[in-house]
C-alpha cells in the first residue's frame, strides 16, 4: 500500500502512521535504518510547545529565523504537532532530558518566545523508531538504495502518476522493484556538510524531479558556525541555549556589538557574518566559550550531544577548561530547499509524498528535526488515505 524512501525520523514516523492505520508499509533505506543519515548524528534537540502557550509568539520567533522565506501555514501546523509527537516519541521510549516530571526548556537560535527541549541523542532516538516501526509491523529493507521512481505512463516527466519505485542492494547488487499505491520520499537532501556526507547524496530529490516534481527554493543556502576541527559539528543550539559565549582573539564577546538582543544566540546566518567580519577585521580567530557553565549543564550536554563530545574528547578538548576555535561554514543542510509540498505532504506529482530534508524544508524556522517528525508523520497519513482510495 505505502511505500517509504529514507530511514531517518521522517521516514520512521511516516512508516509508522502507515502502518498504524492499517497500510501495508515497506520502509527501504540505503543505510542501516537507526544507524545512518542525518538524523542518528543530529544534536539532540526538539521544539517545545504545549497547547497553552503563545502559538503566536512561536510562530513570530519562527518566521524571523526563516528569514519570512518559509510557508507560515506549514510552520504553524509543525508547531501546532510537534506536542503530540514529543509525546508520542516520550511513551514509546525515546530519552528526554527532565528535572523530575518536567522536560527541561531552553531558548535556542534566533528565540525569544519559542523553547526547545532535549534528548539523549540522535542515535537512541533512531533506535527507539526503529523498534516502532517495526512493532507496528511495517516490513524494513536495509541497505537498499532507491535510484527511480516508477510511472503509470512510463514516462519522466510523468503525466500519469507515481506507482512505486526500483532500487538495488548496496551489498549484493540485486535489483528491486516496488509496485506501490502511494509512495512518501523521505531520503534526506543532499546534505553538505554533513557528519555522514554520504548518506546525503540528494538521490529522492534527483528522482522526483526527474518524474516530475516541482522542486522550490533550490536556490536557498544557509551558513553556520562550527569548530574548525570538525566543520559539520551539530549542537549550536544547546550550547548557545545553555549559555555558551563566543570571544575573539581579545578576549571580547563580541555578538554584543552585533545582537545584542540575542548576542550568542542571534540567528545562524547574524552568527556566521559576525565571526566572519572579527576575522577579516584582524579580530580572529574566534573562540566558544563554556567554561563558566556548570557542572549539571556540561553532564546534560554531553548527554544530549555524544558525538559532538566524543570529538571534542578525542581531540584532547575539555570544555571545562579549554576554548574551542571556532569558524563560519556552509550550511548545505539549512534551508535549502527540494521537492514543493502542500500541508499535507502532497507533491505535484499524483501519488508521490514527500516528508523531511526531501521537501523544500518550508518549516525551516523550527528545528529539522521537529519538522521532520511532524512532516513524516503527515505523509504517512495521507499516503494511507489515498492508497486506500486506488
Amino acid at each position: 500500500d505505502v511505500l517509504v524512501i529514507g530511514g531517518g525520523i521522517a521516514g520512521c514516523m511516516a512508516a509508522i502512521r502507515a502502518a498504524e492505520m492499517g497500510a501495508r508499509t515497506v520502509l527501504a533505506s540505503k543505510g542501516p535504518v537507526g544507524r545512518s543519515g542525518s538524523s542518528v548524528v543530529a544534536a539532540g534537540t526538539y521544539l517545545y510547545y504545549s497547547p497553552e502557550e503563545d502559538l503566536q509568539g512561536y510562530l513570530r520567533d519562527a518566521c524571523r529565523i526563516g528569514h519570512f522565506l518559509d510557508d507560515q501555514e506549514m510552520e504553524e501546523e509543525v508547531i501546532r504537532e510537534c506536542h503530540q509527537r514529543r509525546l508520542d516519541m516520550d511513551k514509546w521510549g525515546v530519552e528526554w532530558d527532565k528535572e523530575g516530571a518536567d522536560f527541561v526548556r531552553k531558548p535556542g537560535l534566533g528565540m525569544t518566545t519559542m523553547r526547545n527541549c532535549y534528548f539523549h541523542g540522535g542515535r537512541q532516538m533512531m533506535s527507539v523508531l526503529r523498534g516502532e516501526v517495526e512493532r507496528q509491523g511495517a516490513t524494513i529493507l536495509d541497505r537498499l538504495m532507491v535510484t527511480d521512481l516508477l510511472t503509470s505512463d512510463g514516462q519522466h516527466p510523468t503525466r500519469g502518476r507515481v506507482v512505486g519505485a526500483v532500487g538495488f542492494g548496496v551489498r549484493d547488487g540485486r535489483f528491486y522493484v516496488f509496485e506501490a499505491k502511494a509512495t512518501v520520499l523521505a531520503s534526506g537532501d543532499w546534505g553538505i556538510g554533513e557528519l555522514h556526507p554520504g548518506d546525503n547524496t540528494g538521490d529522492g530529490q534527483a528522482a522526483a524531479m526527474r518524474a516530475g516534481a516541482q522542486m522550490r527554493n533550490m536556490d536557498q543556502l544557509g551558513f553556520s558556525v562550527a569548530p574548525s576541527a570538525f566543520p559539520s559539528m551539530p549542537g549550536l543550539h544547546p550550547l548557545t541555549g545553555h549559555g555558551a559565549h563566543f570571544l575573539n582573539r581579545l578576549g571580547e564577546r563580541f555578538m554584543a556589538g552585533y545582537h545584542p538582543e540575542l548576542m550568542e544566540r542571534a540567528p545562524r546566518a547574524v552568527l556566521a557574518q559576525s565571526m566572519a567580519r572579527e576575522i577579516k577585521d584582524g579580530r580572529g580567530p574566534v573562540y566558544m566559550d563554556c567554561r563558566h557553565l556548570s557542572r549539571q549543564d556540561l553532564e546534560r550536554l554531553t548527554r544530549i550531544l555524544p558525538h559532538t563530545f566524543k570529538a571534542f574528547q578525542r581531540l584532547g578538548i575539555d570544555l571545562a577548561r579549554d576554548l574551542v576555535e571556532y569558524m563560519p561554514v556552509l550550511y548545505g543542510n539549512g534551508p535549502s530547499g527540494g521537492v514543493r509540498v502542500g500541508k499535507d505532504c502532497r507533491t505535484t506529482v499524483e501519488g508521490l509524498f514527500c516528508a523531511g530534508g526531501a521537501s523544500d524544508r518550508m518549516y525551516a524556522g523550527v528545528p529539522g528535526l521537529t519538522g521532520a517528525s511532524v512532516q513524516g508523520w503527515t505523509a504517512g497519513g495521507t499516503a494511507f488515505h489515498y492508497a486506500a482510495g486506488q
